[in-house]
């Protein structure tokens, strides 16, 4: 049977009246493109009249061929030509909207047509009327330019009031927040008109971009430049008035907007930083989430993106474009404007104009009378989880050319949709699913939702197969729940089965949902294996343990070889399990047999000691290194001793030790001798005894002494004691001294002398004598011996440093070679003077420290050179050296 549930139904449905869909099956746009509707797919059209950058509009009859177009600016006719006084209209090239062209309701020979201008002009919205009737059907303007409103943004709209007859024209004031909607009846047009003030004044030099009603007539989106975004408003096409404005965030550059076929999504298109197509979901009503919906359906490589435009064939078309002369041989498409994301299908070449080019601007038309009527239900069959749920749909008047099912679970993935008119789907969890029904009808589509409850099915499942050990049992618990039914007839919900069998169940939960599950019992008997006696080994022998023909094995220690080698006392066991875990196990008892030897460990004697080595008992069977068989073994010899046992079973254990001596103490100091004072002299006896004593105090291995005499010293060990005594002497070094570091002067010769009375010498310059004479610098030692010792010195001396004159300075006081400085060390006696060319006595001084600025008698003296003469003495000179020479004062 087909169950029904209360549910939500949701219409999109367009009446028009008089002129329907066919109006807008051919388009004229752009530099001489166009687009034939009337054929599937669409075909480029090249015969339009029009050469334009931005805003047109056409209008077809009843049989979908062209009746008019426009581009604001001129009216053409099927012809491609004129109509007659059909130019010089108000509109503009560069007007985004530039012209819409709406027929009077029931009255299709009498046509409006709207122009509007660019950017912000007194001209405003205005309109002109064409006969239809005139000139064999090509038609003729009668009124022209009748002004509307004034100042405007470029910006213009149409849809058709919720009579489905009349029509709302809607467009918005310019430096205002006021909306203007005039509603055409078969009257004609009322100028009065429905004013909302409502959203943002518009304002500013910049008003391009587009606004567009949605196709049902209930949301209104317009851009807005001047906030870099744009704002969507609600519409009552009953009243025509606008109201609850959404401003959106910052978009950038908006110029076209347009709505789906449903009203659900908005798409926008925007350049500058960025070229891009932008779509938004308006199925909440909080702006939030419209904003947060926003999904980037394209980034255009080109430099602009112009207007977005529903067709005919329910899918928008975009222009985009890099160069203002060139535009673009390609439309982009976005093949399922209703669908979300990048299930929309969007095409970047989707469609060729071939010799047509297309720049901002794609026709303006009644919004409401693109798309035709369309209706549909559905009901389904099934509720129970993991079981298809099967849809019916129900399209009154005639079916569809297509469906689209949504589920409403994307948990199924892929089969979350479906495109078949009756389907089925499994639905992937339980709970409340909204399901809904898109049909598409003569490029027209509408929605039905309905919510549905999935139910749970008993979640409970056998085991598909269960083996059980002999004398052993499985038990199965349904949970009490659910009512079941046993293939054995039991509706019992808990069950103990020892049995071999098949058993199936069936459970049915209080939804009345069942499930149905099998499970086969196998009685498996545990594995037959021995280890074999208890039993006793040697403690240095083995046993071998090996159980062959099964699968796996588990021991003690956890291994799982089927041999094993026991070594070591204990007990051993083995479980085997079989290919359904049926346990066997078998255990064995095993120990091991050893003599015990008693020799001692490794044992020092004294080199004069004995000690007995006892082996054992009398239990045992003995026999030394030696052949010797009895249970000790007396010795005095160092070295190894080794004796094995033997036991009833056969058992040998060997067992060695080592004696070894120790030796009385024997201490050596050696002949008596001495030492010099700057050496120290050190005792250090080698053997390590166990007790020293130095002169009856010091207990160290190594002694040091501080002065000569006479040393006794006692070592012991536990075998004896060795004493000894030497007499030290401390020798007293030479004394020699050089004298301090000197200087040597020109001509100087110095006398060193490393004094008298010692044994030997011996200078760095291989001299032997007790004294040198030098006239070189440089670092001079000696080394000299008496009959024990030897003492060293060292001199430095170095050569007092030349005298020097400056031949140049600059007294500019600058604080660079300001003066004129004589530089020398150790002058004992010095003078003097400076002349000019005249031998003038400028400056002169007996103080070498002090230095002449260049100046005479307070004055600075001229640039040029200057004579000086010198006189000084060293200390060790008898009489002073004269010396002279010039000096040239630089000023500059």
């Amino acid at each position: 049977m087909r169950l029904k549930i209360t549910y939500i139904v949701v219409f999109i449905v367009t009446a028009i009246s008089g002129y329907s869909q066919s109006n807008a099956l051919i388009w004229y746009f752009g530099d001489h493109a166009g687009i034939d509707f009337n054929v599937d797919p669409p075909e480029a059209l090249s015969d339009g009249a029009i050469d334009q950058d931005e805003g047109c509009a056409t209008l077809c009859d009843a049989d979908g061929q062209i009746l008019l177009y426009t581009d604001g600016q001129n009216i053409y006719n099927r012809n491609h030509a004129i109509v007659e006084n059909g130019s010089g209209l108000t509109g503009h090239p560069s007007s985004t909207q530039s012209g819409l062209i709406v027929p009077v309701p029931n009255d299709p020979a009498t046509v409006y047509v709207f122009s509007v201008d660019a950017e912000i002009s007194n001209e405003g919205v205005c309109y002109s009327i064409v006969d239809m009737t005139a000139n064999s059907g090509l038609g003729k303007v009668i009124e022209k330019n009748t002004q509307l409103l004034s100042p405007s943004e470029e910006k213009i709209t149409a849809v058709h009031h919720f009579n489905g007859i009349d029509i709302w024209l809607i467009s918005h004031a310019w430096n205002s927040n006021n909306f203007y909607a005039f509603l055409i009846t078969e009257e004609g047009i009322q100028t009065t008109p429905v004013v909302s003030s409502v959203g943002p004044i518009h304002h500013g030099p910049d008003v391009h971009g587009s606004m567009k009603v949605s196709p049902t007539g209930a949301k209104l989106a317009i851009v807005t430049r001047f906030t870099s975004s744009i704002y969507l408003y609600n519409f009552n096409n009953e009243t025509g008035e606008v109201s609850d404005p959404i401003a959106f965030p910052n978009i950038g550059y908006c110029y076209g907007l347009e709505f789906s076929p449903d009203g659900q999504k908005l798409y926008v298109s925007k350049y500058n930083e960025g070229t891009n197509l932008y779509q938004y979901d308006l199925s909440s009503e909080n702006p939030d989430d419209i904003f947060n919906s926003r999904y980037t359906v394209a980034n255009f490589s080109t430099t602009y993106a112009g207007a977005v435009q529903l067709a005919p064939d329910g899918k928008i078309y975009i222009t985009r474009f890099s160069s203002l002369n060139s535009g673009s041989q390609y439309l982009s498409v976005v093949q399922n404007p209703n669908e979300s994301g990048s299930s929309c299908g969007f095409s970047l070449n989707g469609f060729n104009l071939n010799t047509g080019r297309a720049v901002w601007g794609l026709p303006n038309f009644i919004q409401s009378a693109i798309i035709s009527e369309c209706r549909n239900d559905f009901e389904f069959e099934g509720r129970c989880l993991n079981e298809p749920v099967l849809f019916f749909a129900d399209h009154p008047g005639s079916d569809p050319d297509s469906v689209r099912w949504n589920f409403g679970d994307p948990g199924s993935g892929e089969n979350n949709s479906s495109t078949v008119l009756n389907p089925q789907h499994i639905f992937s969890m339980p709970g409340e699913f909204s399901v809904s029904l898109t049909s598409f009808m003569n490029a027209k589509s509408c929605i039905t939702e309905k919510i549905i409850t999935v139910y749970e099915v008993p979640e409970f499942n056998l085991p598909d197969t269960a083996v059980i050990c002999d004398n052993d049992s499985i038990n199965i618990q349904i949970p009490e729940e659910y009512n079941c039914l046993w293939s054995d007839e039991s509706d019992e919900n808990f069950r103990t089965f020892i049995e071999e069998g098949k058993y199936w169940v069936d459970i049915e939960n209080s939804f009345g949902c069942t499930v149905s599950d099998t499970m086969v019992i196998i009685v498996s008997p545990s594995p037959q294996f021995s280890l074999g006696n208890d039993t006793i080994i040697c403690k240095n022998d083995y046993l071998t343990l090996l159980v062959t023909g099964f699968n796996n094995y588990l021991w003690q220690d956890g291994t799982t070889d089927p041999v094993y080698i026991a070594r070591e006392s204990g007990i051993y066991w083995l479980e085997i399990n079989n290919q359904y875990g049926c346990t066997g196990r078998d255990s064995i008892n095993l120990r091991t047999s050893q003599p015990e030897l008693l020799l001692p460990p490794d044992t020092m004697i004294c080199d004069n000691d004995s000690i007995l080595l006892i082996a054992g008992t009398s239990i045992f069977d003995y026999e030394w290194f030696d052949g010797s068989v009895d249970t000790s073994m007396w010795t005095f010899i160092q070295g190894t001793y080794s004796v094995t046992a033997t036991d009833s079973l056969g058992c040998t254990t060997t067992q060695e030790t080592n004696v070894n001596h120790i030796y009385s103490p024997v201490v050596e100091l050696g002949r008596d001798t001495g030492f010099c004072d700057y050496d120290t002299f050190t005792f250090f006896l080698d053997e390590p005894y166990t007790t020293y004593i130095w002169n009856g105090n010091d207990t160290s291995q190594i002694f040091i002494p501080n002065s000569g005499g006479e040393f006794f010293v006692a070592a012991t060990n536990r075998c004896g004691e060795s004493t000894d005594t030497i007499i030290l002497e401390k020798y007293f070094s030479p004394e020699v001294y050089l004298g301090p570091d000197t200087v040597l002067f020109p001509g100087q010769e110095l006398h060193l002398n490393a004094g008298s009375g010692y044994l030997s010498y011996l200078w760095n310059n291989g001299n032997t004598e007790p004294s040198i004479y030098i006239n070189e610098p440089g670092e001079y030692f000696v080394s000299i011996w008496n009959e024990h010792c030897k003492a060293t010195d060292t001199i430095q001396i170095k050569r007092v440093s030349p005298f020097r004159v400056p031949n140049v300075f600059t007294p500019n006081n600058d604080g660079y070679n300001d003066d004129f400085e004589i530089l020398g060390e150790y002058i004992n006696k010095f003078y003097l003077v400076i002349l000019n060319r005249w031998g003038e006595t400028l400056y002169e001084t007996n103080d070498i420290n002090l230095r002449w600025n260049g100046t005479f008698h307070g004055r600075q003296c001229a640039e040029g050179v200057y004579f000086w003469i010198i006189r000084y003495q060293y200390p060790t000179e008898k009489t002073p050296t004269t010396i002279q020479g010039t000096v040239t004062i630089v000023t500059d």
